[in-house]
């Protein structure tokens, strides 16, 4: 009898200590998210500067990493994915010429991916509106930005013509660093400024594709956040959050 109460103890221990955990390294992720797109206009002005945007954007990957889980497979598959563009962000200060276009920039797409899809598991399992629910789906909006800014610096690495000024067609945008951040954000949010333009057919598929699943995201996270409002809250189980 005492060691079946003991270990529902520890049981409920145990299930208490990892929702905290998880919802401290959600709200971390969203702080280390919008220091990181704050912080990138900024990083451009010099060298050092620079250096000081990979260290945000490592510190976007431990904090992703953290939000990955305690399952064992879980947690290795996770390592192995956020090594590659962890070596490949500070290789770009190291030796630039070393890797190959857009190799760092398709590394860090593969985890992003991997932390959306993470993220979107904790939202739909939510009982109860709660911090943790609010800062991993305000992520998954960021990550999504994020994730298509990745793209279109992929696409730009490979075809120089695929982004054209609006105001002047005949000029071609280089999207890379924080510019292709912000149409990343300006398209996600079909805001549309007009001042960077698609011209390739694979970048406006992929800017239509964003604005698309912006807006999707949108609507399906209200409507959860509407549905969980109106539904009584349930006890959630320690197996839940395995």
């Amino acid at each position: 009898m005492m060691s079946s109460y003991s270990k529902e103890n520890w049981a409920i221990l145990r299930f208490l200590r990892r929702a905290r955990v998880r919802r401290f390294t959600s709200v971390q992720l969203l702080v280390s998210l919008i220091t990181f797109l704050v912080f990138s206009p900024f990083a451009e002005l010099s060298t050092a500067l620079g250096v000081v945007e990979s260290v945000l954007m490592t510190y976007i990957l431990v904090s992703a990493l953290a939000v990955m889980g305690v399952r064992r497979r879980t947690l290795i598959l996770s390592i192995i994915l956020v090594l590659p563009p962890f070596l490949g962000r500070w290789a770009l200060h190291l030796a630039p010429d070393l890797l190959p276009p857009g190799l760092p920039q398709a590394t860090t797409l593969v985890f992003v991916v991997l932390v959306i899809v993470q993220l979107q598991r904790i939202i739909v399992r939510a009982h109860v509106v709660d911090t943790e629910m609010l800062c991993a789906g305000l992520s998954v909006y960021l990550m999504l930005g994020l994730a298509w800014a990745l793209l279109y610096q992929i696409v730009a690495a490979y075809d120089a013509k695929a982004f054209v000024n609006g105001i002047d067609p005949d000029t071609h945008v280089l999207l890379g660093g924080f510019t292709s951040a912000y149409f990343s954000f300006v398209t996600l949010t079909t805001m549309g400024y007009g001042d960077i333009l698609p011209a390739s057919n694979v970048a406006r598929m992929l800017a239509m594709l964003e604005a698309i699943v912006g807006v999707l995201f949108l609507a399906t996270m209200i409507s959860r956040l509407v549905s969980l409002s109106l539904t009584p809250p349930q006890s959630p189980t320690p197996h839940e959050h395995h």
